[in-house]
């Protein structure tokens, strides 16, 4: 998983594939780096038919909309909270065309 930001949000992130729950895993060192990526020693099969669930858990408040500001510790004031996870290293056999389909449409 990459985090391509260049500010850090996301204090801590846990996944559950489904039923089994993974431990949460703790970015705080992470906003040190320039572009963090977390790397697995092991991969994840997960099958067609199994779930996939990331929380993350971010930083002080967060906005109820685009237009309600919220100041951060420096005092700026900030009008949304958002942080991009880019997976890396996914492959699809079976399901392709249901991922690569019409963007927005059901799967």
């Amino acid at each position: 998983m990459a985090f391509p930001n260049k500010n850090m949000h996301i204090t801590e992130i846990r996944f559950q594939i489904g039923d089994r729950k993974y431990g949460r895993i703790n970015l705080e060192q992470f906003r040190i780096f320039n572009k963090p990526a977390i790397i697995f020693e092991e991969p994840f099969i997960i099958d067609e038919e199994t779930s996939f669930h990331l929380y993350g858990y971010f930083e002080g408040p967060i906005p109820a909309s685009p237009f309600s500001p919220t100041l951060t510790v420096d005092g700026s004031t900030t009008y949304v909270a958002y942080q991009r996870i880019v997976m890396l290293g996914e492959a699809c056999y079976k399901t392709i065309d249901r991922a690569l389909g019409n963007c927005g449409a059901a799967m």
